[in-house]
């Protein structure tokens, strides 16, 4: 969690707000079987819209770039999502089992 400075201009007078960058991964722990595939949804807050795009990488299987992964070998393996214009993250785990 990084904490970043926004500075808001209201007619003449500056503002400083001082926003906490949050980053949540929806779930954040999973048990599937080889082969099944998930959707994960990131939550980023604290940040304008603009900047909460996310990157997705995962330890082992396939994470998609709009979060959707499969499991492509038996295991624990953890997604994580990560605020492009921060760097801040959230990992989920994933437990991969032989059907």
């Amino acid at each position: 969690m990084k904490r970043i400075w926004i500075v808001v201009m209201v007619g003449l007078a500056i503002i400083d707000v001082l926003a906490t960058v949050r980053v949540s991964i929806d779930p954040n722990v999973v048990s599937l079987d080889l082969w099944q595939q998930r959707h994960f949804q990131e939550k980023v807050t604290g940040l304008p819209s603009s900047e909460r795009m996310v990157d997705w990488s995962a330890t082992c299987g396939d994470i998609r770039p709009a979060g959707l992964y499969t499991a492509t070998e038996v295991g624990t393996c953890e997604v994580t999502a990560t605020v492009r214009s921060t760097g801040d993250s959230a990992t989920a785990l994933v437990i991969v089992s032989a059907p």
